[in-house]
């Protein structure tokens, strides 16, 4: 069928485009050509002939209606079996239409295939074989859904990230200029006393100066006067000049006081200038305490509070609980430590529920407070370290890497509270548990 087709189609092509009739026109020797095709290839030639046998006319050529319909019918007929090919339903060989499926080569096939390629195989229905496999996708088809679900849901934590990551920045470039504006206003104020301090020095002495400067200029005008009285004498007769003489030998002794300057008279520039930055930056020290630990904020349970210089965190909601195994809130310090010794005190506020701990590097998702081996803690008033002692008010934690020890203590008393030894090899990070609104504080280094 086929193969007829195919003849059929041969039949119905334009000798000159090769391509089936297009509003086909027949001549008086009754070869047929599109009109278009026939027209192009004599608008080349002085004599109308046919392109075939090259039989001249000259009379028009005729629409040949009934090729024209058989072509369409062709047309038509061939796009609804390519369709029908596409969609599975005619077999691509006979092209008739598939009756059945068979099992042993998994394919759709004629009842023709049937008896030519697959005989002594085994067949089913078509909706049979297509219910069998439907049901054969619907497993990982649901793995696909639930896959894009989870495309879907990761797209959604994504845009919530950036959203976040947007706030955050913004947050903390304004933290920033906070931060910076304190500094400019202390040094402008610094600025401010030294000039001060300067112009109140230079002035002091100006007044020193021209107090000496008046002294001197008394002085002066003083020994002068004695000075032309002993010329005027001296100029006299010789018995008023002998009669005067006790007088001008007086003036003659009169003494002139030598006006000094203290040594400090200038400036004392290296006071103003020496070692001024570091003075300012000692002065300081007040505004820019070091914290040993600093809290990241990345790590913290959704219900945690953390200020925003990042040394102190706060429950924002109560979570005294029963047990706390079951549920509890926590945040890591923002650096691991590796090797050394370090240091770092929190003050606690009289807080009787919280727990302090380290943590390795590999362990820092915890999933509850006992997956937290060496710790600290006081919850509901019960304490995890024995004798238990009165109280505290602070905790200092000591973490040697070189001694592979951990130790919590009462900086108040010195007393330790606890200490572990561990074989672990990777970085360790402070972790911090609130479990009040009562916040835990980390103390600058003194």
């Amino acid at each position: 069928m086929a193969s007829s087709h195919t003849d059929l189609e041969e039949n119905l092509k334009c000798s000159v485009c090769l391509e089936i009739f297009k509003d086909p026109v027949v001549l008086r020797c009754s070869h047929s050509f599109c009109k278009e095709c026939l027209e192009s290839t004599w608008c080349q030639k002085l004599v109308k002939e046919c392109p075939l046998c090259r039989h001249t006319t000259k009379r028009s050529p005729f629409k040949n209606l009934s090729l024209k319909g058989a072509c369409e019918s062709f047309v038509e007929e061939k796009r609804r079996r390519i369709s029908a090919q596409n969609q599975g339903v005619l077999c691509d060989v006979h092209g008739l239409k598939h009756e059945l499926f068979c099992i042993d080569d998994q394919k759709l096939v004629c009842l023709k295939c049937v008896s030519q390629d697959h005989k002594k195989h085994n067949f089913c229905s078509i909706d049979k074989a297509a219910e069998e496999h439907r049901n054969k996708l619907q497993k990982p088809l649901q793995e696909l859904e639930s896959k894009l679900q989870t495309l879907i849901d990761k797209k959604a934590t994504f845009a919530t990230l950036a959203r976040k990551l947007q706030a955050q920045g913004q947050q903390t470039e304004t933290q920033i200029k906070e931060e910076f504006k304190k500094l400019y206003q202390f040094l402008r104020e610094e600025e401010e006393a030294r000039l001060s301090a300067l112009r109140d020095e230079q002035k002091k002495k100006q007044e020193k100066i021209m107090e000496k400067t008046a002294e001197v200029e008394g002085l002066h005008t003083s020994l002068s006067e004695q000075i032309k009285k002993i010329k005027d004498d001296l100029k006299h007769d010789a018995n008023l000049f002998l009669h005067n003489f006790r007088d001008t030998e007086e003036r003659v002794k009169f003494t002139v006081p030598d006006p000094k300057l203290d040594l400090g008279s200038l400036i004392n520039v290296s006071k103003h200038v020496g070692n001024l930055r570091y003075k300012v930056c000692e002065k300081m020290k007040h505004l820019c305490p070091y914290y040993p630990v600093i809290l990241d904020p990345n790590t913290k349970s959704t219900n945690l509070e953390v200020s925003p210089d990042l040394t102190s965190i706060t429950c924002s909601s109560q979570v005294l609980l029963t047990s706390p195994e079951k549920r509890f809130c926590y945040i890591l310090g923002s650096e691991g430590f590796s090797s050394g010794v370090h240091t770092w005190q929190v003050d606690l506020e009289h807080s009787e529920h919280w727990a302090l701990g380290v943590v390795t590097e590999s362990t820092k998702r915890l999933q509850n407070l006992s997956s937290c081996s060496m710790l600290v803690s006081c919850i509901k008033g019960k304490c995890s370290w024995t004798p238990v002692a009165p109280k505290i008010k602070k905790v200092c934690v000591v973490l040697d890497m070189t001694k592979k020890q951990v130790v919590f203590s009462d900086p108040d008393t010195n007393v330790t509270m606890i200490s572990y030894q561990y074989k672990y090899t990777e970085k360790m990070y402070p972790c911090f548990f609130p479990f009040s609104r009562i916040p835990l504080k980390i103390l600058p280094s003194v």
